[in-house]
């Protein structure tokens, strides 16, 4: 049973204010800074790869196409990744300096399309090391710069992009979202809070209770609670729109909670990469799958067109599906060795796409099988 184990009273303002709480705005460094744009047809290999017999699944049965693309730049280490509408892929390019990867420290962006082509945006910071991507609806992408201590926003038709300067100091902002009012939130993992940036520029911070929390993944709910994984805390929190705070506790220690979804019945789904778990919050109530192996280090996850639970397994090169409606598990070997695979997405055709960050490439696999 899941037992919360702190509720907090300390940010006392509603959300709505939030013009008027925490620091008056954030500095605004750039705006409007035309991108560094250079374009590349991407070296591929091309195989295929066999799906078995998963009733429901996004994949279909069969063999299908598999083509992994080498990434232009050396070390860049492509991270987390988001889908746009019309087909185009979004990732961060940030090289090494975390997770004790040691590549230099990059300022890169990519996106491609979906035959192949990509081009590669440089951030106006040096080292700015991008973390975590968002695209709005309104096609605008959301980057935190982890080693930038910044928010960059780029607009793809102008190809133009704004920066915001965090107020907390070496903050290492990582995961983002989008609530109902377009307002951007995010962690700040070494300052131990949660930020929201909304659309006049301002900029509010929130402490989290526990100290030492270190939060790295973060999603939004349909009803803008605020869910964040304490990697350091051991606690999954939630920031709800009346300004309170409950944060839950793992039954693991050191399960150091990553990447977070949600179901398709608003429950909270998470990876917990140091004790190859995941985990699930629905109602106040905790619920852990073990994952095959004993150090598969999951680390990304993400609800599939299927409405199953998909994730990466970072140590073993491989990714997995949880189907919610027989609470079977299945695994697809990417026979990546050791390339990490780092996140992963469905764009809109279904089509999956995976990042490897130590392999700098990406994978394709695709929705259909092949017919022959």
């Amino acid at each position: 049973m899941l037992i919360p184990v702190r509720k907090s009273t300390v940010i006392l303002l509603a959300l709505c204010s939030l013009v008027n709480c925490g620091p008056a705005a954030a500095e605004l460094l750039r705006e409007g800074v035309a991108l560094s744009a250079e374009k590349h047809t991407l070296a591929h290999t091309e195989g295929r790869i066999v799906l078995d017999d998963v009733h429901g699944s996004a994949l279909a049965t069969g063999s299908h196409s598999v083509i992994r693309y080498q990434l232009p730049v050396a070390d860049s280490v492509p991270g987390i990744i988001d889908c746009a509408e019309g087909g185009s892929i979004w990732f961060v390019m940030g090289g090494g300096g975390f997770a004790g990867l040691p590549q230099k420290s990059l300022s890169y962006v990519g996106c491609m399309d979906g035959e192949g082509a990509i081009t590669v945006f440089e951030l106006p910071t040096p080292q700015a090391l991008p973390n975590g991507i968002c695209v709005a609806a309104d096609g605008r992408v959301y980057v935190t710069e982890y080693g930038g201590n910044k928010i960059a926003v780029i607009d793809p038709k102008t190809r133009l992009v704004s920066e915001f300067v965090i107020p907390s100091a070496a903050s290492n902002p990582t995961a983002l979202d989008l609530d109902s009012h377009n307002r951007i939130w995010f962690n700040l993992n070494k300052a131990h809070k949660l930020a929201c940036l909304n659309q006049n520029g301002k900029i509010a911070e929130y402490a989290i209770p526990t100290p030492q929390s270190r939060p790295t993944g973060l999603v939004v709910d349909d009803r803008d609670n605020v869910w964040f994984a304490e990697m350091y805390g051991n606690k999954i929190g939630m920031l709800s729109p009346q300004g309170d705070i409950v944060e839950y506790a793992l039954s693991e220690p050191q399960s150091k909670p990553t990447a977070m979804c949600f179901d398709k019945h608003s429950g909270v789904w998470f990876c917990q990469r140091g004790s190859s778990k995941l985990g699930n919050i629905r109602d106040g109530q905790l619920r852990e799958i073990p994952l095959p192996g004993n150090y598969s280090g999951p680390f990304f996850i993400t609800r599939g067109p299927d409405n199953a639970i998909w994730f990466t397994e970072l140590y073993n090169g491989k990714i997995g599906r949880l189907d919610l409606a027989t609470e079977s598990l299945s695994e697809i070997d990417l026979k990546c060795g050791d390339d990490w695979p780092g996140a992963l997405a469905f764009d809109e055709r279904g089509n999956l796409w995976i990042t490897l960050m130590k392999g700098n490439s990406i994978i394709k696999i695709d929705a259909k099988p092949l017919s022959s």
